[in-house]
């Protein structure tokens, strides 16, 4: 399965029939529709990343979703790590960097070539070490979720824990929020 080739119609099943835990409700439609006109792998994956922080508190879509419409290799092109073990790997070349299930240890900071400093999510007892550049004036943005840990240059990192989060505690998006489009084209995102 390469980049381009998807399981459109499995995603959008899957987000036409999933109940949200918080609100009893399916996908709004502010994602719903971009769904639909999401043409690649990659455009369904930024979809998902639009919303990352709601996505891992909901644990939607889970691991075996997105293993279902994309490969593991086009999840990693695109940011999206799943049961992954890292041994220094430098992962700097997308804004929003998911990992689901890995461990091991990775190095980050600044993309010269981009241009862009990622932000790291951890869920589904991720134990990641990061290595982070020096000379960062501000440190790498970080998110745990369901057991997920950090350690290495902790000083580095700016590490909001929401392990203990439940779905009440996720209120979601503003209206404000909710009406701005998301981001398909942004391949750095």
């Amino acid at each position: 399965m390469n980049n381009s080739e998807w399981q459109k119609d499995k995603v959008i099943k899957m987000a036409d029939t999933r109940i949200i835990n918080y609100s009893g409700k399916s996908l709004c439609e502010n994602y719903r529709n971009p769904l639909e006109r999401c043409e690649t792998a990659a455009q369904a994956i930024r979809l998902y990343k639009n919303c990352i922080s709601w996505a891992l508190q909901e644990r939607y879509p889970t691991k075996e979703d997105l293993l279902a419409f994309a490969s593991k290799e086009t999840l990693a092109e695109n940011g999206v790590y799943i049961d992954t073990t890292f041994d220094g790997e430098r992962i700097d070349s997308h804004i929003c960097c998911v990992f689901l299930g890995c461990k091991g240890w990775i190095s980050t900071g600044l993309n010269l070539d981009k241009a862009i400093i990622p932000m790291l999510y951890l869920s589904e007892g991720s134990d990641l070490k990061v290595k982070v550049n020096e000379g960062l004036l501000h440190p790498i943005p970080v998110e745990l979720y369901y057991g997920s840990r950090i350690g290495g240059n902790r000083k580095r990192l700016s590490i909001k824990d929401c392990n203990h989060l439940t779905a009440k505690d996720n209120i979601g998006f503003s209206e404000e929020e909710l009406s701005v489009d998301p981001e398909l084209n942004n391949e750095d995102l």
